[in-house]
């Protein structure tokens, strides 16, 4: 009976201390932030990461509109899915630059769509996790960060240049425009 105790309690602790790890792993709002942007040739945008982003992590970039009356993203632009393959240490950038093709120096691209940015005004959205997946509602905290080249405030008469601000930023303060 002791043993059979013994052993209880070792599987509860791999399995709470295992179910902590993964946990920890999860990005929220703010864990990531889009600290430069250029808009003339070429694009290019850098990101920082405030808290360590683990090996693995798909992080997602678009420059469609988030339309919050209707919570979702408008699909008429573009996309990038960047998995990280050896992980990014907090305070450690990223910088991602388009010549012929998007490119970033740690990780992997898969883009979608036209990723590109306009000089009349556009914005980036970051989440967690790959477009197929994306967030639903503006408080879903899949969302980590926006960033916007003029006000957010979503024109349906400029629906390329303008964007919602996804609920779940603006709340926390981790959306700049």
């Amino acid at each position: 009976m002791r043993q059979l105790s013994l052993r209880l309690c070792v599987l509860f602790v791999l399995l709470f201390t295992g179910a902590s790890a993964l946990m920890a792993q999860q990005l929220v709002p703010g864990d990531i932030a889009i600290i430069g942007v250029h808009t003339n040739s070429p694009n290019s945008f850098i990101v920082v990461a405030l808290k360590d982003v683990q090996p693995g992590q798909v992080i997602t970039f678009t420059d469609n509109a988030w339309i919050s009356a209707s919570n979702n993203f408008q699909t008429a632009e573009g996309y990038l899915e960047w998995t990280l393959t050896s992980g990014l240490s907090a305070g450690a950038t990223a910088t991602f630059t388009y010549s012929s093709s998007w490119s970033v120096a740690t990780g992997s691209l898969n883009p979608g769509g036209t990723f590109a940015f306009n000089n009349s005004g556009d914005q980036i959205i970051a989440f967690a996790g790959d477009w197929a997946n994306r967030p639903t509602t503006g408080s879903d905290t899949k969302f980590l960060w926006a960033f916007s080249m003029c006000n957010f405030g979503y024109l349906p008469v400029s629906p390329n240049f303008s964007s919602d601000c996804p609920s779940v930023l603006a709340n926390y303060s981790t959306a700049l425009n």
